[in-house]
């Protein structure tokens, strides 16, 4: 789960894990860690909030349905409207939960024991879906910042 960069270096994923169950962070995280992954674990909604605000730029989050203090559909709904790939997991599904990630723009509904192949092939979706939102963001600024300048010094560049 690492991508090349120009530099011939190694990209790091940075991943958010959101479950109130230790059992699965400690397995998401070894599991995450063994493929070069940087790794944050919380177990409510207020700490994954949080954490997405420390100002960590998390490629993906894989986050529960069911936390003591609200739903991961809230999580999934608030964090994929601002670019970040979201894949909800549960041991409880529900066909409204099912809906609610497809029509909020999650990534994936992971049924709880979930195969790691079928993870793994969810969260590469998940960081290119994040990875393409920050790249569009990047080009409307560099737009943004170009229409400026042209708007105040003229076409010429001399204002």
């Amino acid at each position: 789960m690492s991508g090349a960069v120009p530099d011939g270096g190694v990209l790091q994923l940075r991943l958010l894990v959101v479950d109130d169950e230790p059992t699965v962070c400690r397995m998401l995280d070894t599991f995450l860690k063994k493929r070069n992954a940087l790794v944050v674990t919380t177990s409510s909604v207020a700490h994954a909030r949080q954490a997405v605000g420390s100002g960590v730029p998390f490629d993906a989050m894989i986050v529960d349905k069911n936390l003591p203090d609200g739903s991961g559909l809230d999580l999934l709904r608030e964090f994929s409207a601002a670019g970040l790939g979201v894949i909800l997991m549960t041991g409880y599904p529900t066909p409204e939960a099912e809906a609610a990630v497809k029509a909020h723009g999650g990534i994936a509904y992971l049924l709880k024991p979930f195969d790691l192949a079928a993870l793994d092939r969810s969260l590469a979706q998940a960081v290119e879906f994040t990875r393409n939102h920050r790249f569009v963001r990047q080009q409307r600024s560099v737009l943004s910042t170009v229409s400026e300048g042209i708007l105040r010094h003229g076409r010429t560049g001399k204002g």
